[in-house]
């Protein structure tokens, strides 16, 4: 089964995604075994049109390490933009034809994750932090407003991430942010904000899933901690099997009354 370079077998199409905005693999995010299997079914039975357009796009990528840019891949290619966006509607389609793939992360009954409406104010509320501490700080100099950061990869936010939540940062970011409130936040989203300066950062041990949550050890006290996903559940990244299961890189936040991880990822998995 051949697996075309800008749709990887193991990854979704982001929720957010519309027709001719280009694919950044870095912001797609990993599949569950069956739902992977669906999108490799997918790619290998698409119209002789849409096989031949990847086919060829495969052939003037193939082998290349660096990241490629995509309009010169089309032009090697001698691939439209027009052709290309009409590949990736005929995949979105049949993606979303029976299938939750296209849910807005967060959009779960579980009790184990954030409702919707939840998940997008903490990440609206954290981004803002966010994009005032890389201000500060200068971490990403191509971020310089809101949209910028939303348009971020997760990979390409974690720098800001790590250097907000050093012990010599944090306390004074976040203090100087409620004062100034750039976002115009109210009073009770600047005291959600003010109780993330009860943070736990570092290394855990992920041990145990319950109906409403995963249980994050700390090692050093021990102390343990009920964690609630932002977007998905831990259960479906971590199977209990590989427990008990190390994370570093991790910052827990109190949030409406639940712990949650900083960012909807899980920090590094050792």
């Amino acid at each position: 089964m051949r697996t075309h370079p800008h749709f990887p077998s193991l990854h979704s199409i982001p929720p957010d995604w519309e027709p001719g905005e280009n694919l950044d693999p870095d912001e797609l995010q990993l599949l569950p075994p069956a739902e992977a299997e669906r999108l490799e079914g997918i790619l290998s039975s698409l119209s002789p049109e849409s096989d031949a357009i990847l086919a060829s796009l495969a052939a003037v990528t193939e082998g290349l390490q660096e990241k490629v840019d995509p309009d010169l891949a089309l032009e090697r290619a001698g691939v439209s933009p027009e052709e290309y966006d009409t590949v990736i509607e005929e995949i979105a389609t049949r993606m979303e034809e029976g299938s939750d793939l296209f849910a807005t992360p967060g959009e779960t009954d579980d009790p184990a994750v954030l409702n919707p409406d939840t998940a997008r104010e903490f990440l609206e509320l954290e981004g803002q932090v966010l994009l005032y501490a890389n201000d500060r700080f200068d971490v990403v100099p191509d971020i310089n407003t809101y949209e910028d950061l939303e348009r971020a990869s997760l990979d390409t936010l974690q720098p800001i991430h790590r250097k907000l939540y050093q012990e010599e940062n944090v306390v004074e970011v976040i203090e100087e942010f409620i004062r100034e409130n750039p976002a115009n936040f109210s009073q009770i989203q600047l005291e959600q904000i003010e109780a993330w300066l009860n943070y736990e950062v570092g290394q855990f041990f992920v041990v145990e899933h319950l109906e409403d949550g995963t249980v994050f050890l700390e090692p050093d006290e021990p102390r343990a901690y009920k964690v609630t996903g932002v977007y998905d559940s831990y259960a479906e990244a971590l199977p209990e099997e590989t427990f008990p299961v190390t994370v570093t890189s991790v910052v827990l936040l109190p949030y409406e009354g639940r712990i949650v991880t900083n960012g909807p990822r899980l920090g590094k998995i050792v």
